[in-house]
C-alpha cells in the first residue's frame, strides 16, 4: 500500500520553530517575544490565510474566525503580512518585566550579552 506524502510546507512556514509548534517547551523559555497578535473583528473576512501562515500553528480557525493562542504566538508577524483584509495586527506586550529593545541593533546586542553570560 502506497502512502501519499505530506504536502510540502509553504516557504513562510519552513522555520525552525518545531519545538514551540509541538508545545513541548514554553515559548517564553525559548525566545523573547515582544509582540502579540491582535485582530480587528470588524474587518476580518475569516479567510484563514493567517492560520495557514503561522509557523507555530498558534492561529486556529475552528470557530470560523481566527483564535490566537497568545501563550504560544511568537510575535513574528507573518500572519499580519498575509492578511488580505489588514485585520491582523501586532501589539507590544504589556506583561513583560522589562521593556522591548528600541530597535534591532539593541535587540541583537541584548541577545549577545545574554549568551555570553550563559
Amino acid at each position: 500500500m502506497m502512502v501519499a506524502s505530506a504536502r510540502p510546507r509553504p516557504p513562510w512556514r519552513q522555520h525552525n520553530v518545531g519545538t514551540i509548534r509541538r508545545r513541548k517547551i514554553p515559548r517564553d523559555s525559548l525566545m523573547a517575544t515582544y509582540f502579540l497578535r491582535t485582530t480587528n473583528r470588524d474587518t476580518c473576512g475569516s479567510c484563514g490565510m493567517c492560520a495557514e501562515a503561522c509557523p507555530v500553528e498558534a492561529v486556529d480557525m475552528a470557530s470560523g474566525e481566527p483564535a490566537v493562542d497568545l501563550d504560544w504566538y511568537i510575535g513574528c508577524g507573518v500572519c499580519v503580512t498575509r492578511c488580505p483584509d489588514e485585520a491582523a495586527g501586532l501589539a507590544l506586550r504589556t506583561d513583560l518585566a522589562h521593556e522591548a529593545p528600541p530597535d534591532f541593533t539593541a535587540l541583537h546586542r541584548t541577545i549577545l550579552d545574554e549568551k555570553s553570560k550563559a
